[in-house]
């Protein structure tokens, strides 16, 4: 059976916005992976469930709102659809979905022609290096054996369900692979920094003093 996916709202503690619209399997790993790089607390204020297509519709309905990437402003009728969402007003009731502005897609810098596939390709290999960064492995090649086919299937087609919800539970706790990871970084590190030593020009010793 498939792994639910939700549409969440994340903003900062204490703060009205911004407020970050998204889309996982897990909402409290994505909170988990955004606190790490965030210099606010953040709290989830409402879910839905959903997948990406209503994520991208939600996304239209405020694009006047639009700050960056997946980040809006908290104008009046967003936060007034998030406290709808919350109280438990259906979703299609909380916002008119028909109503779509325009696109966030328009006018962002590097990826505002990439397709979804490859959208979630970079996404992907992003969020993976972010999280193996936490426990010390400066590598995004270095990967669990069990993701490793989530990552290349990341590449050539959308994920499922399931392959989203276990790439989020590794972006939640990435320390449960530290056993595995480390000595494999080590390992590639000790060749690595040997490799370079070979490769590095002898200093010159022309004009020192004999």
């Amino acid at each position: 059976m498939s792994a639910a996916s939700y549409i969440y709202f994340i903003k900062p503690e204490g703060m009205t916005g911004p407020i970050k619209i998204g889309c996982s399997s897990v909402p409290l790993g994505r909170l988990s992976n955004l606190s790490t790089w965030s210099p606010f607390a953040l709290e989830i204020v409402a879910t839905v469930e959903g997948g990406q297509q209503l994520e991208r519709n939600i996304h239209e309905c405020f694009a006047d709102l639009h700050s960056h990437r997946e980040w809006f402003h908290a104008g009046p009728r967003l936060i007034e659809a998030i406290g709808k969402i919350k109280s438990g007003v259906p979703v299609e009731r909380a916002i008119n979905l028909s109503h779509r502005i325009g696109s966030i897609r328009k006018g962002r810098c590097g990826g505002a022609n990439w397709d979804d596939q490859t959208r979630q390709k970079m996404s992907v290999l992003h969020r993976v290096r972010f999280a193996l960064k936490r426990i010390g492995v400066d590598n995004g090649r270095i990967i669990p054996t069990t993701l490793k086919d989530v990552v290349r299937a990341s590449e050539v087609r959308m994920l499922t369900a399931d392959e989203r919800a276990k790439l989020d539970a590794f972006i939640a706790n990435p320390q449960q692979y530290e056993e595995e990871l480390r000595p494999r970084y080590q390992e590639w590190k000790r060749q690595y920094d040997r490799l370079y030593s070979k490769q590095s020009p002898t200093p010159s010793h022309e004009g020192a003093a004999s």
